[in-house]
């Protein structure tokens, strides 16, 4: 019996487990703290197979340089995962029949600041409905069929 031995370093080991989550689907994005600036082009190498480089800095992943900065990295990082559409899995017959609500408040049929239907199935925040929803100021979006579509007056 023959065994063979692989070894690996960590430059080549981290992007190609990362290379396993992006072919299920899943983009990882990579932050480096303080202390990582060692580990710069393992770190470049791991966002680039991410598939979430960032691409106005010189490096490719999410760097901090101290850590009351990690907050705003998560949330720039959750401002763009989080999608202002909404594909509806039992869209109403009747359009003018829905309503969009944030947090129990509704928020308009208004294609600048409120929501528009797309196609449909498809709903889409606009404007500042959409910027409230990305920047985190809503917990729950609702989109319920059945009343009178709200406008604004």
């Amino acid at each position: 019996a023959t065994t063979e031995i692989y070894t690996l370093s960590l430059h080549d080991a981290l992007p190609i487990s990362i290379d396993g989550l992006v072919a299920e689907g899943t983009k990882v994005y990579v932050v480096g703290i303080p202390g990582s600036e060692p580990f710069g082009m393992v770190l470049n190498a791991m966002a680039l197979h991410g598939g979430a480089p960032l691409t106005n800095a010189p490096q490719y992943y999410y760097k901090v340089d101290d850590l009351d900065g990690l907050a705003d990295v998560f949330k720039g990082i959750a401002r763009e995962l989080v999608s202002c559409s909404f594909d509806l899995t039992d869209p109403p017959t009747e359009q003018g029949l829905t309503n969009v609500y944030f947090d129990g408040e509704v928020v308009f049929l208004d294609p600048e600041n409120g929501w528009t239907w797309v196609d449909g199935d498809t709903i889409e925040l606009v404007g500042a409905a959409c910027e409230s929803l990305k920047d985190g100021q809503v917990k729950q979006v609702q989109i319920v069929s059945g009343c009178p579509t709200e406008t604004p007056k």
